[in-house]
């Protein structure tokens, strides 16, 4: 604003010592009055505040004018009245310019405004443009400011009242409300006139809401205000879940309810297993108005449930009425897949597991039978499938079965002890052939119509024994020799249960 002034204290003192044609360097006729005005007024700027009013216009060219007039059209009033003061002029680029100052201004008003040239003569020429500037600048237009936000529980809404930071008449204030304070913000609200205070009806409780707002003028519109934001602390206790119903489908429960007030967040489902007094939650809190219980349950008892809803506020509603269904006997089919690993002295049993295709197995119970009639009973946890058995010595007979969640057993199967039967059959006339093509090894055959095989075993003092073959002949050619080792050949013999002799005696070879 105060270079407004400068400006305009600097055009009024040129145009009391320069008249026009000073400025310009030409002289007025002194036969004629005849007048070659000014092309036309271009609009170059205009500036404005609550102190003064000041507009600057480009003219086009200049002859024989003398003075540019001011007209202005006060608010509330209909026709122009002339200025006392006629505008300046001043030149820039080789460009002519006239500016005009208009410090008897009311604030916050509009005023219209046109120039009329005037030649040497006291003749006017054309008028320029009307143009309509406020008395107000663009930071003397109102803000919002302190903006105080308050919860109201009762109403479940956020009460909103702010101050403006000047007195320029505002015609409405715009709203902006986002959930989060980087946005995105959406309009709520637009409250006509001077209002300082707004209620919104937001949707949940214990959420932050953000807001700012802005001002529109008849001058235009504010800046953004600073950004706000409140909640409210939810009071409201919901009402107890309606129209529960369950449906089974083996040991699942499907509940599912009707959606609750608006105002519900999320639900809890509370379960009672047979004859217990207590209930406990299975569900955590559920947002969805179904739930379904996929818990293993023991057969035969009966599962009751209810529903409670919970709030925005984190306040529980009484329970729902209950809804209940009754689990059914569950197949435990029995083991399968035994097999019986047999390897000095050590059992390894071993079965299917079940755990995917009937989960409700639990237990797998294996009974070992001794000599002298020991019995033991061990309890294997499913979904484990085997169980090692470091010492069997004196064990005549060993059995396995399922058991459920329900307590219920399968049928019992024994698992198979053929392979701890002595083999008693003896290897001998183990001899060995050297020849150009490695060392032929030979033994006596086993006589019987039903002939089992012979595992041939080789070992060396710089390798590990390694069987080099199992056949039913009973000589082996072993071509894979080196030259001044010494081997140790030893054959077992394996009857067609698979039971395995002792070793033969290791015959020595020096290659």
């Amino acid at each position: 604003m105060n270079k407004m002034k400068t400006i305009i204290k600097i055009c009024f003192i040129s145009l009391l010592i320069l008249n026009a044609s000073n400025l310009f360097g030409f002289t007025a006729p002194k036969d004629t009055c005849e007048m070659k005005m000014p092309g036309e007024f271009v609009l170059v700027k205009t500036e404005a505040s609550s102190l003064g009013i000041s507009a600057t216009w480009y003219i086009t060219t200049v002859d024989l004018m003398q003075n540019v007039e001011v007209f202005r059209q006060e608010p509330g009033k209909e026709k122009f009245k002339k200025l006392d003061t006629p505008a300046a002029f001043f030149a820039r680029n080789d460009s002519i310019f006239t500016v005009f100052a208009d410090d008897d201004v009311e604030p916050y008003q509009w005023y219209r405004y046109y120039l009329v040239p005037v030649d040497f003569c006291d003749d006017e020429g054309v008028p320029s443009d009307t143009i309509g500037v406020a008395s107000v600048a663009e930071n003397e237009l109102p803000v919002a400011q302190q903006i105080d936000i308050t919860g109201l529980p009762e109403s479940r809404s956020l009460e909103l009242s702010w101050k403006y930071s000047t007195d320029v008449p505002v015609t409405a204030a715009h709203i902006f409300r986002a959930a989060q304070v980087e946005g995105p913000y959406a309009p709520v609200a637009t409250l006509e006139g001077d209002a300082d205070s707004w209620v919104d009806p937001v949707e949940k409780a214990n959420e932050n809401y953000y807001y700012y707002l802005i001002a529109e003028t008849p001058f235009g519109q504010g800046r953004q205000s600073s950004i706000a934001f409140g909640n409210f602390v939810g009071r409201d206790v919901p009402l107890p879940p309606q129209n529960l119903n369950i449906t089974a489908l083996g040991d699942t429960a499907f509940i599912q309810w009707s959606p609750g007030e608006d105002f519900v967040s999320g639900y809890i489902v509370y379960r009672k297993d047979g004859a217990a007094d207590s209930w406990i939650n299975v569900s955590g809190i559920t947002n969805l108005a179904t739930f379904s219980d996929t818990t293993e349950k023991i057969a035969m008892r009966t599962y009751t449930y209810r529903v409670t809803a919970v709030s925005d506020g984190f306040l529980e509603s009484d329970p729902s009425a209950t809804v209940f269904f009754r689990t059914m006997v569950k197949e435990v089919p029995p083991p399968a897949g035994l097999t019986t690993l047999f390897r000095e002295g050590n059992l390894h049993f071993i079965w299917d597991s079940y755990d995917e295709e009937f989960p409700w197995i639990t237990d797998c119970f294996i009974t070992l039978r001794y000599e002298r009639g020991m019995t033991y009973e061990i309890n294997i946890p499913a979904p484990s499938n085997s169980y090692f058995l470091e010492d069997a010595e004196g064990l005549v007979a060993a059995s396995v079965c399922f058991a459920s969640v329900d307590g219920l057993k399968s049928e019992t199967l024994p698992f198979s002890l053929s392979k701890m039967q002595k083999n008693n059959i003896e290897i001998s006339g183990l001899q060995a052939i050297k020849s150009g093509q490695g060392i032929l090894i030979q033994w006596s055959e086993i006589a019987g119509d039903n002939i089992g095989q012979y595992k041939v075993i080789r070992e060396s003092a710089d390798a590990e024994p390694v069987i080099l073959s199992t056949t039913r002949e009973s000589q082996y050619l072993d071509a894979g020799i080196q030259t001044g080792v010494t081997y140790g050949y030893s054959v077992v013999y394996i009857s067609p249960q698979g039971i395995e002799s002792k070793p033969s005696e290791v015959l020595v070879v020096v290659n």
